[in-house]
């Protein structure tokens, strides 16, 4: 014979909520699981009015812990049934043999540990294989070498834990659950975005990274029942950046002692590009958001774009207009054929105006002529544009030395 009783209501119990858990469990009124035989879906407070009193051993046979009363409504004395001791072949005589007259599922507090504002889970920390002592999220600002927050689920220092880091943030958990017990006995970070996701696994959306979790903790036995991440999605510091523009020399052509016109030819890279001279903070920064694919040429490109003609617009600095900046400045990085003729006696320098903003570079087929003569310290200017060398195809980025 088979009791359903069904939840209609979520208990409260000094500020903790027991959720939907739910225990089934035997009922034996002999030692070591003999005679008549009862079996209960507990899922709150139920109350035996005639088995009570002759129940001499119990099977928990779904769910990790039962707790169960002396007098009934689930009040008076109480014992804890618990994970890993899910049977007992003989309740203590004189104490609770023949003398079980209510239970419940053990309670169930829901905890939220979340990242301050602007932060992300890199590393965590948990002991493989039993996390009853919870779960230590690390949060990090991107490119900082030291966390701004640690939180641990349980609120409790963990000993003798596996770490595991990723290089950018956490995109979601693998876990190993169990079924029976119906709780989680392990996780797997993973640091890497997939599409191909099992039912074991818990993952944020391509454009986000963790930043913290909800976990269901039963209590006594501290097991974790449920977990949900939250993530948030990383946005590009081109965002909020503020445009600059400068002109850099990028060569000098030195006719001063020449006898006739002195051709110097080069290519020159034009395009969006992280800043050579960013600082290592920057660097690792930049490999943060690049695990995200933010300087694809979609997204990246359109935000500088509206940011620099937006906030600069005709620069009356460097008389150039950023609102009518070609495309494919934007969208990839292309070369330009770089060719001047200085007369005799004249030096003269090339200098590429170039936009920053955050940690990144916008190259632009603009140049500053700058004519010396040999005996003269000041010089006549004009302004340039080259011809691409193939406007069809691309480059990438140029690598960066990240250190970790």
């Amino acid at each position: 014979m088979i009791i359903q009783l069904v939840l209609l209501f979520q208990f409260v119990v000094s500020g903790v909520r027991t959720f939907e858990d739910t225990v089934e469990l035997e009922m034996f009124t002999d030692r070591d699981y003999k005679g008549e035989a009862k079996s209960y879906k507990i899922e709150r407070c139920t109350f035996f009015p005639w088995m009570g009193t002759r129940v001499s051993s119990i099977k928990i046979l779904k769910g990790s812990c039962l707790k169960i009363f002396s007098s009934k409504g689930c009040s008076g004395e109480h014992e804890f049934i618990k994970y890993p001791t899910l049977v007992v072949p003989l309740l203590q005589k004189g104490k609770w043999n023949d003398r079980v007259k209510s239970v419940q599922p053990c309670p169930i507090q829901q905890v939220h540990v979340k990242c301050p504002h602007l932060t992300f889970v890199r590393r965590m920390d948990f002991i493989p294989g039993d996390l009853t002592s919870g779960i230590t999220i690390h949060c990090y600002k991107p490119g900082n070498k030291s966390p701004s927050k640690i939180i641990n689920t349980h609120d409790v220092p963990l000993e003798d834990f596996f770490s595991s880091t990723c290089k950018a943030a956490v995109r979601g958990i693998m876990f190993t659950k169990n079924h029976t017990q119906d709780f989680l006995e392990r996780i797997v970070p993973i640091c890497n975005f997939t599409d191909s996701i099992d039912h074991g696994t818990l993952e944020c959306e391509e454009d986000e990274a963790l930043i913290g979790l909800r976990v269901q903790i039963e209590h006594p036995t501290k097991l974790i029942k449920k977990m949900e991440l939250e993530c948030h999605k990383v946005h590009t510091p081109a965002l909020n950046c503020t445009p600059t523009e400068t002109f850099q020399s990028v060569s000098v052509c030195d006719n001063s002692a020449g006898l006739e016109d002195m051709v110097c030819k080069f290519s020159q890279t034009i395009g969006i590009q992280v800043s050579q001279s960013s600082t290592k903070a920057e660097k690792k920064a930049h490999r943060f958001y690049s695990d995200f694919e933010l300087n694809a040429s979609g997204g990246l490109g359109s935000i500088l774009q509206a940011s620099f003609s937006t906030k600069i617009g005709f620069s009356q600095e460097s008389h150039y207009n950023w609102v009518s900046t070609t495309s494919s400045i934007w969208n990839k990085v292309t070369q330009v054929e770089v060719s001047t003729s200085t007369p005799p006696g004249v030096i003269t320098r090339l200098e590429q105006l170039v936009g920053k903003c955050s940690f990144y570079n916008v190259d632009v087929n603009y140049f500053k002529r700058i004519d010396f003569f040999s005996n003269s310290t000041s010089g006549s200017y004009d302004f340039t544009k080259f011809k691409e060398i193939d406007s069809n195809s691309s480059l990438p980025l140029p690598s960066i030395d990240l250190v970790f």
